[in-house]
């Protein structure tokens, strides 16, 4: 874990793996963190997808009525 942490993922990180040798050891805190991170991300991208399609009805609706004072101006012309 700390060498995956130090080198991010770069490509020292096999090397450095090999010379030091070892197991790597996943306690449960690690899984719970990494399963909560995950659930966060999730959470993160529907509460985006939920802002997004109210801006897009939002959205929708203004050019309807945009569209509708368009129209009613040209039968005033």
């Amino acid at each position: 874990m700390v060498i995956r942490h130090v080198t991010n993922g770069n490509e020292n990180e096999k090397d450095m793996v090999i010379r030091m040798g070892g197991n790597v050891i996943v306690t449960k805190a690690d899984i719970a963190y990494n399963a909560g991170k995950k659930e966060g991300r999730e959470e993160g991208r529907q509460e985006n997808a939920k802002i997004i399609a109210e801006k897009d009805e939002a959205i929708a609706l203004l050019t309807r009525k945009v569209e509708e004072l368009t129209r009613q101006l040209e039968e005033c012309k």
